[in-house]
């Protein structure tokens, strides 16, 4: 039996576990990536991953990385599971100016879900 029929032979719930173990292995904010290539495996993965609410919720955002509109689908999918966030901020120079301090623009998305948030790293 090869690797990949064995593996396409196991039951969604051990996907899912292996799927869960997986997105607690891959820091926060990519682990919305290692869900959506989960989920393009096959039909049978695809399936799992995106019922997997454990594998979305890695939440952040570097130099407009992701979408807005895919972090909010990963919120969508995460269901109520708590939220690893990751804040980015960014210094701004202007000439002859001391440097300014910004954050990311997905903070305006991910403040509300603050009651969620299970950890949150910059």
């Amino acid at each position: 039996m090869s690797n990949v029929s064995f593996i396409s032979s196991l039951p969604p719930e051990v996907l899912e576990h292996v799927f869960k173990r997986v997105a607690f292995d891959t820091v926060a904010d990519e682990r919305p990536f290692t869900a959506l290539a989960l989920s393009h495996v096959s039909r049978k993965f695809r399936h799992v991953a995106l019922d997997c609410s454990h594998l979305w919720t890695g939440l952040g955002r570097i130099m407009g990385r992701p979408r807005l509109d895919f972090l909010e689908e990963c919120i969508r999918r995460s269901k109520n599971q708590p939220l690893d966030v990751v804040i980015t901020f960014y210094t701004i120079k202007g000439i002859n100016e001391p440097g300014k301090v910004v954050v990311d623009d997905v903070l305006e998305l991910l403040l509300p879900l603050r009651g969620r948030w299970r950890s949150c790293s910059w």
